[in-house]
């Protein structure tokens, strides 16, 4: 047979556990609330906003322009000379 005060000492620290994992899932529970929140308000901003914004064209850019190197027919020199220089 157990001893009666001991039984009762084990349960208290049952009792403290369970309070502790209580507090932990309460916490747990109101971050979940505000990241619930959040990602709601910011669904929220992005329908605005998408529905502000116009669609983008398409836009064509200009064909690449050659670089100029000394097989295209430039020197070094002439490179060197129309380099623009700064103060």
């Amino acid at each position: 047979m157990k001893n009666i005060f001991e039984v009762i000492k084990q349960k208290e620290l049952q009792i403290q556990q369970l309070q502790k994992d209580l507090d932990v899932l309460r916490h747990a529970g109101r971050l979940l609330a505000d990241e619930t929140e959040t990602e709601a308000s910011a669904r929220k901003i992005a329908s605005a906003v998408a529905s502000d914004v116009a669609p983008l064209s398409r836009t064509s850019f200009p064909a690449a322009v050659p670089a100029m190197t000394a097989d295209a027919g430039y020197s070094a020199a002439a490179m060197e000379t129309s380099r623009k220089q700064f103060p």
